[in-house]
């Protein structure tokens, strides 16, 4: 079933599409990203467009590029997602969107109520499947690596003396 894939370019998103290529049912036609349209970086993590570029590339699939305000709005947003959307299903043939969102309901209530509009059915392959450790788990056996390629900058600290990286550790062994 054709579907495009809400890529923002993190561990979530690679993990959903490692579960949505494994499972056989849908196919992935396109990555969809959001950007803003002054700083070209990723919305959701800051990551820069030319990285999200690099990524398509090396998994060989198409992407889609959402361009948004600095000032968007939510309106604005479900706007542009809305044509962007339309076409994607009027053109491809898209039936659905997926996501690797984890545990956030109104997110997820909302984006079924935007797609709902364009026809368009969500999908969230990781949607409390399983407990973050698990899901942490999982991305490490799966052979994934992780990259930290921007920084909020009251997390630099962590970052610094090693204790975000020796929790994550702790958690994947005592999954």
């Amino acid at each position: 079933m054709k579907s495009v894939l809400n890529w923002s370019g993190g561990k979530d998103s690679a993990l959903c599409l490692r579960r949505i290529l494994q499972g056989g049912t849908y196919t992935i036609d396109c990555l969809l990203t959001i950007l803003g349209s002054t700083t070209q970086h990723i919305t959701m993590h800051g990551v820069r467009q030319h990285l999200l570029e690099q990524q398509a590339r090396q998994m060989g699939l198409p992407l889609q590029q959402m361009f948004l305000p600095e000032d968007a709005n939510i309106d604005t947003y479900n706007n542009i997602t809305e044509i962007t959307l339309h076409t994607l299903q009027q053109q491809e043939g898209i039936r659905y969107d997926k996501f690797g969102d984890i545990n956030l309901q109104d997110l997820r209530n909302d984006r079924e109520q935007q797609l709902a509009k364009v026809g368009l059915q969500a999908v969230s392959p990781l949607w409390w499947n399983s407990p973050t450790q698990r899901l942490v788990r999982e991305f490490l056996e799966q052979g994934f690596q992780a990259v930290v390629v921007s920084v909020i900058a009251c997390s630099i600290s962590r970052l610094q003396d090693a204790c975000w990286m020796n929790a994550f550790w702790k958690i994947y062994r005592r999954v």
